[in-house]
């Protein structure tokens, strides 16, 4: 069983997010996506963000087929996140 971590605001979901998260699912069995929390995203991207609120986020990436699970964090990366998961990989999407 491998554990392919991705992360990101995925603040309005399109095809890349979607493309990017069904290639995690076809190189591991479980794809955890690190899901930046409104705190985090106000502070990255400004004050107009995010468009979507956090748990509806979580909601809609938890409804994909590619994803097994979704953590929000709260610091401005993810490492703390890693660190504690150690993932076989880490998949990062680029915008």
């Amino acid at each position: 069983m491998s554990i392919v971590f991705t992360n990101g605001c995925f603040d309005i979901l399109h095809r890349g997010h979607l493309e990017l998260l069904k290639y995690c699912k076809s190189i591991g069995s479980t794809v955890i996506v690190g899901l930046n929390s409104d705190a985090s995203i106000k502070r990255l991207k400004g004050d107009n963000r995010p468009i979507n609120k956090e748990l509806d986020r979580k909601y809609f990436l938890e409804c994909l087929k590619f994803v097994d699970k979704v953590i929000v964090f709260d610091e401005d990366t993810p490492y703390n996140l890693i660190k504690s998961l150690k993932p076989d990989l880490i998949i990062k999407g680029g915008d």
